[in-house]
C-alpha cells in the first residue's frame, strides 16, 4: 500500500482515502504513521475475518442443502430401509433361532446359510468349512486384498456370484514364507 512507502501522506492522498475509500477522517491521519498502519492492519484483519466467517457460513449452508438433495445419500437410505424391511419380514415370525452343531456346516450347509446369510471366513477356510455343492454366495468381500495370496483368493472367488475386493496401495504386500518363494536366477 502507498502509505507504507510514503514518508508523509499528502493532503490529496488523505482526501482520497477519506472520501473515496471511506477510511478514517482528518483526525485519524494526524496520528503517527506507525499507529495509522497498525490501526489499518488491525481493521483489515478484523474485516477479512468477518468476510471469511460469512463465506464459511454460506458454504456450510450450501453443503447442507446439497447433502439433503444428494442422490447417493438417498440411495443409501433407501437401501438400508429395504434391507431392514427384508430382515423384518424374514425374522419377524420366528420365535426361536435354529442352533447348528459343528457337523451341520458340512451336512446342512444350505439350511445354515438360510438361517445365517452373512458368513465371515478367511480365504483359506471358505471352501472347506461349508459344503456348498452347487451353491454360491451372492457376494464375497475380500478385505485387505494385498494380504491374500492368489491361490486362496481364487478359491474364495470361486464361491461367489459377485466379488468386492478392498485394498489400497499403502498396505504391506503378501508375506510369502522363504520355503514357498520361487527361485529367481
Amino acid at each position: 500500500m502507498q502509505i507504507e512507502t510514503q514518508q508523509k501522506l499528502s493532503f490529496w492522498f488523505k482526501l482520497k482515502l477519506i472520501f473515496l475509500e471511506k477510511i478514517g477522517d482528518f483526525n485519524f491521519y494526524k496520528a503517527p504513521k506507525k499507529e495509522i498502519l497498525h490501526t489499518l492492519d488491525k481493521n483489515y484483519y478484523r474485516l477479512k475475518n468477518l468476510e471469511l466467517s460469512k463465506t464459511i457460513q454460506n458454504l456450510q449452508s450450501t453443503l447442507q442443502a446439497l447433502q439433503q438433495q444428494n442422490p447417493l445419500q438417498k440411495l443409501k437410505e433407501h437401501s438400508l430401509l429395504l434391507l431392514q424391511s427384508h430382515l423384518k419380514e424374514k425374522y419377524q415370525n420366528k420365535r426361536k433361532r435354529v442352533c447348528f452343531e459343528y457337523s451341520d456346516f458340512r451336512y446342512k450347509a444350505l439350511d445354515f446359510l438360510q438361517e445365517y446369510p452373512v458368513i465371515l471366513s478367511t480365504t483359506y477356510s471358505i471352501k472347506s468349512s461349508l459344503d456348498l455343492t452347487g451353491a454360491l454366495f451372492d457376494y464375497v468381500v475380500i478385505d485387505e486384498a494385498s494380504q491374500v495370496d492368489l491361490v486362496t483368493g481364487f478359491l474364495a472367488l470361486s464361491c461367489a456370484k459377485n466379488a468386492v475386493i478392498v485394498g489400497d496401495t499403502k498396505q504391506l504386500p503378501n508375506v510369502i514364507p522363504q520355503n514357498k518363494r520361487p527361485l529367481i536366477e
